[in-house]
């Protein structure tokens, strides 16, 4: 959405915006938490975190539900297992 921000409107764009850092800062703690507790073995935290920011908005330019050959529910999983090899997981999901 951050490419089509300029439509809304001043107040719908304000909550966007809050709610895109509350996911920022969400992100950038869960790769700092698991850097520090030693799951994750990321040289950048930063650069990780916008190269996972960048993958995780890709998605509404290309998946229509009910219109490829993945579901919901597949991507998913498939996207969970990209970004925990991303961040260099040492354990990895089930599924």
């Amino acid at each position: 959405m951050d490419a089509e921000i300029r439509a809304l409107s001043p107040d719908a764009r304000k909550r966007y915006s809050a709610q895109r850092r509350r996911v920022e800062e969400m992100l950038a703690n869960t790769i700092e938490q698991g850097v520090t507790a030693g799951v994750f073995d990321v040289t950048s935290p930063p650069d990780t975190e916008r190269a996972l920011l960048g993958m995780i908005q890709a998605i509404t330019l290309w998946f229509r539900p009910g219109g490829g050959r993945l579901t919901a529910a597949e991507l998913a999983g498939r996207y969970v297992d990209i970004a925990e090899h991303t961040v260099g997981a040492r354990c990895r999901h089930a599924g």
